[in-house]
């Protein structure tokens, strides 16, 4: 209730009527635990929520198409591209379209030949039609980053920190990158040292890692090393905000509450997000409160202020290589795989060998 207990034994009435005596102030009890009968940490129920809004969370379940809205951001895979279009996987089975449309030279960096299958995005959602069930994206990287501010030495353009960019054009020791945020006057430079990508076109879309910041900050030096674009984390600053975070940043988690169907987690000080059970590489009954893990944010949305992420090894740890050449193809029967758990509401976690690597995998109810 917010207010401060009184002492056992302890009388503030006569405290108050002894002569000549300042009452004293009640002390504070000692708090013996600072977990609840509901198993979730005082402190950690108490958590300012004034960056998120979020209020308590009873259940979690998958990302639906009328749960989805325009303007959240969204980690997607490109599964199919044609001249006009490409295909992409969304979390959770859904599937979308990022249509080509150029109404400048800007938006040459939508074009669909820009992409390769198994290409991770960072998109925008710009139209969901449920009488389709269709949804709209871009990979414009303007829109993308939107609003947020974008300054070297602060924020995500740190050293260390993994943005979006596209290539802008060729130079004679590499490539000039732009983060398109429109407030943001910073450069990017990719040394040919720095990456082991040849023949980059201009207007290519790709994750780069921030190595150093020149030129007093107008300038930022990039890097496409795997390791780092695999692993690196954003930092813990005062300034973040909903609209700062991007689907596909890696981020170390406590768990606060264990739901149905998932798990409601911490991040950044500030946010609350959820995992359900099928991006969770353990059973839920595995999982206790204040239990540390790494996610990646698949969805954020900062109207509804609402955070989906995923804990999978796969999308954690292991983005090395091509997520595609390292999963079965869609309608591959898997002949070795080992159940692992059952939720009735959801349906079954998965795990099986495939090209001498374990994968975790889940089979929806529906």
């Amino acid at each position: 209730d917010g207010k401060r207990r009184l002492a056992k034994g302890g009388a503030p009435d006569a405290a108050a009527d002894a002569p000549k005596q300042k009452a004293k102030r009640p002390k504070r009890e000692k708090r013996t635990s600072s977990t609840g009968s509901s198993g979730t940490s005082w402190l950690d129920a108490s958590l300012p929520e004034i960056r998120t809004g979020s209020s308590s969370v009873d259940a979690v379940s998958q990302l639906k198409l009328r749960d989805i809205a325009e303007g959240a951001k969204v980690w997607v895979c490109v599964i199919a591209s044609t001249n006009s279009r490409v295909t992409v996987a969304l979390p959770h089975g859904l599937r979308g379209t990022i249509e080509y449309k150029p109404t400048s030279d800007r938006d040459a960096h939508t074009h669909p030949k820009r992409y390769e299958i198994g290409q991770l995005l960072r998109c925008l959602i710009t139209k969901v039609d449920l009488e389709k069930k269709r949804v709209h994206l871009t990979a414009n990287v303007r829109n993308v980053y939107g609003n947020s501010h974008l300054k070297a030495g602060h924020g995500f353009l740190l050293p260390g920190e993994v943005v979006p960019a596209f290539v802008v054009s060729e130079e004679d020791h590499g490539w000039k990158l732009s983060f398109e945020s429109t407030r943001s006057k910073v450069t990017g430079f990719l040394p040919r040292s720095a990456t082991s990508q040849k023949g980059l076109q201009e207007s290519t879309v790709l994750d780069v890692a921030i190595t150093t910041i020149e030129a007093n900050g107008r300038v930022v030096k990039c890097s496409t090393d795997k390791t780092l674009i695999a692993t690196q984390m954003p930092r813990d600053y005062d300034e973040i905000t909903l609209q700062d975070l991007l689907p596909g940043f890696l981020a170390k988690v406590t768990v606060r509450s264990i739901v149905s169907g998932g798990v409601v987690v911490s991040l950044l000080s500030y946010f609350s997000a959820t995992i359900d059970v099928s991006h969770l590489p353990k059973l839920l009954s595995e999982y206790k409160v204040g239990s540390k893990l790494q996610a990646r944010i698949l969805y954020v949305d900062s109207d509804s202020k609402s955070i989906v992420m995923s804990a999978l090894p796969s999308l954690t740890s292991g983005m090395h290589d091509n997520i595609m050449s390292r999963l079965p193809r869609t309608g591959t029967l898997l002949e070795r795989a080992t159940v692992v758990g059952v939720d009735d509401k959801q349906g079954i976690l998965l795990k099986y060998l495939h090209k001498d690597e374990t994968i975790d995998a889940f089979c929806h109810t529906s």
